[in-house]
Order: structure tokens, then C-alpha cells, then sequence
């Protein structure tokens, strides 16, 4: 189970690891989710686009709090 799997359940944890509700983590996703979507291959299993934008965003509101 990804991290990002167990959050959903818990609003108010995804807020604040995300720094945004599930409901526009979703919108937004469905926006990108076929930029960002890659093949599987023989040599490895692509990244799910989920996973994608969730380390993406974790990055920047990270990034956000050592700013601040």
C-alpha cells in the first residue's frame, strides 16, 4: 500500500501533506494524468501517474516550508 493510498482516508493528514484537498489532487490529476503516464517495459514497471504527482507535490510543499 503507497503512502498516498493510506492518506486518502484521513483528509486531514492528505491536507497537510499535500498542502491541498484529495478533491483537487483529483482535478488536478485528471488534468495531467495522460502527460504524465509511461509504458511498462521488459526491464522495469513504469511509475503510476498517482504516485507521480503525489511525490511532485510533496516535493513543493516541502520546498514551501523550508522557504517560509
Amino acid at each position: 500500500m503507497t503512502l498516498c493510498k493510506m492518506l486518502e482516508d484521513h483528509e486531514e493528514k492528505f491536507f497537510k501533506y499535500f498542502r491541498m484537498t484529495r478533491f483537487q489532487f483529483n482535478v488536478l490529476f485528471l488534468k495531467i494524468e495522460n502527460n504524465i503516464t509511461k509504458q511498462n517495459t521488459h526491464f522495469r514497471e513504469a511509475i503510476p501517474p498517482k504516485e507521480k504527482l503525489a511525490v511532485c507535490l510533496r516535493y513543493m510543499a516541502f520546498d514551501i516550508l523550508i522557504i517560509y
